[in-house]
């Protein structure tokens, strides 16, 4: 019997079925969350009774086609390695501490029973990096229940922030209460948290002195006050090397934290705090280490803004090229810092895909986003990727305050004659926290969410019209999962047939959108989406 300090679980991925009833049990089959979230039911295809994404029905027909090599695991979240679980192992190996993992909840419960019914396991973390709803992390802590009722239950990360932001005291203890794990992390990063509560586990200590937490004292969870944590980069360069037999083919990679940027439509900045970059030296470190890895094929760079500032971006490129590194890469960027040479070099140093944050067509709305760019800089900046064949996914937000038909017209324009390899738009979400609520009398703004109205649009017409862009747009392919483009890029599939594979996968939806009461894929669309992977 070995000791574990701590034992990293990664994502439980709940079946589509499951989600859409989650959704709708929650929120109702109206309401527009329940829409959104659903991509305005653009986000599957039904065939023979289940419910598929594009990932997934990729995932079917390559079974049964042998379309790509058999090294690859199927595509979906799990295939990428956890990052939560990259820098807090690191952090706590660091500090003394012993650790083990699993990546997929799913894919790994086996490892998981054995784990905990035969070793001396102190505690156990969840991250809810991807978590929507309690259900899968309350699966989770059940099946922890199940083979160790000793071990601590720790959960941490974006659905336990969200929680604590958005309820009361007593709805929030009624949420702790129902997942019953045996402590919370309340912090943007957490590293120092988590290892204070590790240090206090392992040697019997009391837990009321350590911040940043919510911990389970008789019938309640006791909050411990906040403490401003910063983590640096470059102090804690993640050790790779610990996770190397079970990495898998795809990881993600950050060489800054938080944002330097103020979209009035998003909250980030204030809650991640001052923006933090990593040194060059750093971030070479660090990828070398990978590309010690064998099997490790692509890399997505999860920044915000990956070439911001543009000299930074050069040099980093730079560097890649100079270290001839063996895996593919893509990140987020924004257009108006491209030119030339950085498009050759991104294409030198391996770059096949890109995310832009276009938000609009419009440069009405640009403004009133404070985007601080040119609809004329995004014209450039995507014929640059276009003449390099650098793919790109332009993601677009219907409904911002100032939106009107004709704005609406000026970003169709935009994605007509720009044209991105692919796009993908959303209804504008009201954050009350974000900084356009400063704003809420001059636009005359109410509502909150995905429910809300201004003075020029409301949410039911930016149902209407993001739909809309789906069925109208003729020069670029709407992608309805991010990031699939990338992901079958790496796995040799040319661009040309994953452009195909999409259209037909949107041709499958644009049938069922025709008979919504059915929603069934005929066998004809089912064996063109098919044959769009299988013939050359």
């Amino acid at each position: 019997m070995r000791t574990i300090d701590c034992f990293f679980i990664g994502h439980n991925e709940i079946d589509m079925m499951r989600q859409r009833q989650l959704l709708r049990l929650s929120y109702g089959e109206n309401s527009h969350l329940y829409n959104e979230t659903n991509m305005s039911k653009l986000g599957y295809i039904k065939y023979k009774g289940n419910l598929y994404s594009s990932s997934q029905i990729f995932n079917k027909i390559n079974q049964e086609e042998n379309i790509v090599n058999k090294s690859f695991s199927d595509v979906g979240i799990s295939e990428t390695f956890s990052l939560s679980i990259a820098y807090l192992g690191t952090f706590l190996h660091k500090n003394g501490f012993s650790i083990d993992f699993i990546n997929s909840f799913n894919k790994e419960k086996d490892y998981l029973a054995s784990v905990l019914s035969n070793n001396k396991v102190l505690s156990v973390v969840i991250p809810t990096t991807y978590y929507v709803f309690a259900s899968p992390i309350l699966d989770i802590i059940s099946f922890i229940r199940k083979y160790n009722t000793r071990t601590k239950i720790i959960v941490g990360g974006p659905y336990v922030a969200n929680r604590v932001r958005s309820l009361d005291e007593e709805a929030l203890q009624r949420v702790f209460k129902a997942m019953d794990a045996d402590i919370f992390i309340y912090n943007t990063e957490g590293e120092k948290a988590l290892g204070k509560v590790m240090h206090a586990i392992k040697n019997n200590l009391p837990l009321n002195n350590i911040k940043n937490i919510f911990y389970k004292n008789k019938d309640k969870y006791w909050y411990t006050g906040h403490v401003h944590e910063s983590n640096e980069l470059d102090e804690n360069i993640v050790q790779w090397e610990l996770f190397a037999d079970r990495v898998g083919n795809f990881v993600n990679v950050r060489t800054s934290i938080s944002c330097p940027f103020t979209c009035q439509f998003c909250n980030y900045p204030i809650y991640a705090g001052k923006y933090r970059q990593a040194s060059i030296d750093t971030i070479e470190e660090e990828m070398n280490r990978l590309n010690n890895i064998s099997g490790i094929t692509g890399m997505w760079i999860i920044d915000d803004t990956f070439n911001f500032p543009p000299s930074r971006f050069k040099e980093i490129l730079k560097m890649m090229i100079r270290n001839r590194y063996k895996f593919r890469w893509h990140s987020f960027l924004r257009c108006q810092y491209l030119d030339e040479e950085t498009v050759r070099l991104m294409k030198e140093s391996g770059c096949d895909h890109v995310l832009l944050g276009i938000e609009s067509g419009s440069q009405k709305i640009l403004n009133n986003m404070s985007k601080n760019t040119t609809v004329h800089k995004y014209y450039d900046g995507i014929s640059l990727l276009n003449k390099y064949e650098i793919a790109s996914t332009a993601s677009m937000i219907v409904g911002f305050p100032g939106e009107t038909l004709e704005t609406y017209t000026d970003t169709v324009k935009l994605i007509e004659e720009a044209q991105p390899t692919f796009f993908r738009s959303h209804m504008w979400y009201y954050d009350s926290n974000a900084p356009i609520s400063k704003q809420k009398d001059k636009y005359s703004l109410g509502g909150e969410g995905l429910e809300w109205k201004h003075d020029t649009m409301d949410s039911q017409m930016a149902c209407t019209l993001n739909e809309g862009l789906f069925k109208s747009i003729k020069n670029s392919i709407y992608e309805t999962e991010c990031p699939i483009p990338f992901h079958l890029l790496n796995r040799g599939i040319s661009i040309s047939k994953i452009q195909r594979f999409l259209s037909s996968f949107n041709d499958c939806i644009k049938e069922k959108i025709k008979k919504p009461v059915e929603e069934e894929t005929s066998f004809e669309m089912y064996k063109k989406l098919r044959d769009s992977l299988i013939s050359e």
